[in-house]
């Protein structure tokens, strides 16, 4: 929180105010990070004037997931809001998801069909937009 957050929420966590600014912070951030997801994984289908873009980023996200331990700095950043511990890392997150549906795969099997997925995604996108 800032300085400007901390002196007009100083001693009231509890209020009705603090909490609803809690909430409204946090679905800002998700919604943001879920718009983040759809483009990661709907890209390809963007028109080919849109694909620049795309493949000057997308392989950024892939890198701040190494670089990062990971972990994604949005996921770390809602539940610092939350005041929850972050999963250790995306792939074990995704895998708590996939065995929540009955999908039961290792952490490190999450991380290849993740991995993998998103740059067979690239090589799509890198397809479209050469031809």
């Amino acid at each position: 929180m800032s300085k400007i957050d901390l002196l007009v929420f100083k001693n009231r966590k509890n209020t009705f105010f603090f909490s609803l600014y809690i909430k409204v912070l946090y679905y800002i951030v998700y919604s943001i990070h879920l718009i983040i997801i759809a483009i990661i994984w709907l890209g390809v289908l963007l028109p080919t004037s849109f694909l620049p873009y795309y493949l000057f980023s997308a392989p950024f996200i892939l890198l701040h997931w190494e670089l990062n331990g990971n972990k994604c700095i949005l996921t770390q950043l809602e539940h610092k809001i939350l005041q929850k511990p972050p999963p250790p890392t995306i792939y074990l997150y995704y895998a708590r998801l996939f065995n929540k549906y009955g999908i039961n795969i290792s952490s490190e099997t999450t991380r290849k069909i993740i991995v993998y997925s998103y740059l067979g995604l690239l090589f799509v996108a890198l397809f479209r937009y050469f031809f």
